[in-house]
């Protein structure tokens, strides 16, 4: 996982080296497995310039989770939760106004906040939130990141840049929370718009989508979201991808396997 791990690649040539969970920029092997397709797509650019061509053994295979750490819950509570890094490029200003135009609770969590004074949270990076509607949760793990996610009418990710990932996310619809995201980056892969959650341009569909998300079915995202998401689902698509490689071996990618009995085999995210 990262260019850290080159020294140690160079001590065995001769093995296929896999860097899995890549979400960052800079990977270094030829045996790659992403977050997402849009940061695939991303990192192939800045390699590889405006057109670049693709690669077979690149492949996509999303992060994965143990359900039963995210108890599903359908009933909601009334507030909205931001969980995440208090940095201005996660967009925290802008879950910030949604709740403060439509007068609705919004719980700030995660590290970033160097103080709460009155009802303003500051920020490690300059940033000051202010609103009677705030309150920040500090940073949460275990149960009570549980109950967060599993309680709040909607978690809002709005991340200014191309998101990698964005893990909260799916914890939030594996707890059958909808989330209210940007259009871009791995959102586009992992809410399923109109479905469980909305991906939204302005400031007018992030207010139209916070007034509407309680019509999403609860038990819709927290089903898909454990197809997609949890181990039992993950790891196959992973023994999926070492068999690609172990067939390097013999044919490559030309090896065909005679006795494939149905698609079954085939998981690709």
């Amino acid at each position: 996982m990262g260019r850290s791990n080159l020294p140690l690649a160079k001590l065995v040539p001769d093995l296929p080296i896999v860097e899995f969970g890549i979400g960052y920029n800079g990977p270094f092997s030829n045996f790659r497995v992403y977050e997402s397709y849009a940061h695939m797509h991303k990192i192939w650019g800045v390699e590889k310039g405006y057109d670049p061509d693709a690669s077979y053994y690149e492949v996509v295979i999303p992060n994965y989770y143990d359900p039963s750490e995210y108890p599903f819950k359908y009933e909601k509570e009334d507030y909205f939760l931001y969980l995440g890094r208090l940095v201005s490029r996660k967009g925290v200003a802008i879950a910030v106004e949604i709740c403060q135009r439509i007068g609705a609770k919004l719980v700030l969590a995660g590290q970033g906040c160097t103080k709460v004074e009155g009802n303003a949270i500051h920020c490690a990076d300059g940033s000051i939130y202010k609103g009677d509607n705030l309150v920040y949760a500090g940073c949460v793990i275990g149960e009570e990141r549980a109950k967060l996610l599993q309680n709040a009418r909607a978690v809002i990710t709005p991340t200014v840049y191309t998101e990698p990932f964005c893990g909260v996310a799916v914890e939030a619809q594996l707890s059958g929370t909808p989330v209210i995201t940007a259009p871009h980056g791995a959102f586009s892969e992992t809410v399923e718009h109109g479905r469980t959650g909305f991906r939204c341009h302005t400031m007018d569909h992030f207010v139209w989508a916070a007034k509407h998300v309680h019509e999403l079915d609860p038990r819709y995202i927290h089903q898909r979201a454990v197809a997609n998401y949890s181990m039992d689902r993950v790891r196959w698509m992973y023994q999926e991808y070492f068999e690609m490689i172990d067939d390097l071996r013999r044919e490559g990618w030309y090896e065909i396997h005679e006795d494939r009995q149905n698609l079954d085999w085939l998981r690709r995210y």
